[in-house]
């Protein structure tokens, strides 16, 4: 079985590889676009290693010396689309 760079076993499915570039996706729009801060939602959101291991491993590809994106969890987690729904019928 082939791990990910975090070790997360995927069992050889499409995810594998969207978890093994996510560190290298973050480095590219840092460097575009140079946000203050980088709100991962959906699915995604709920892998906590790429708020640790991911930021450490994007570093690595940042062409600015500074570094100082901040990573944020959303707090309505993967549910923020149902809320969003209900809100619209409110």
């Amino acid at each position: 079985m082939r791990k990910t760079l975090w070790g997360i076993d995927l069992g050889g499915t499409k995810a594998e590889g969207v978890v093994l570039d996510a560190e290298n996706d973050f480095a590219v729009v840092i460097n575009i676009v140079d946000p203050d801060v980088i709100l991962l939602g959906g699915g995604v959101g709920n892998i906590d290693s790429l708020y640790t291991e991911g930021v450490e491993q994007a570093k690595k590809h940042i062409f600015n010396n500074r570094f100082d994106t901040i990573f944020l969890k959303p707090k309505l987690g993967d549910s923020a689309g149902v809320f969003g729904a209900a809100m619209l019928v409110l």
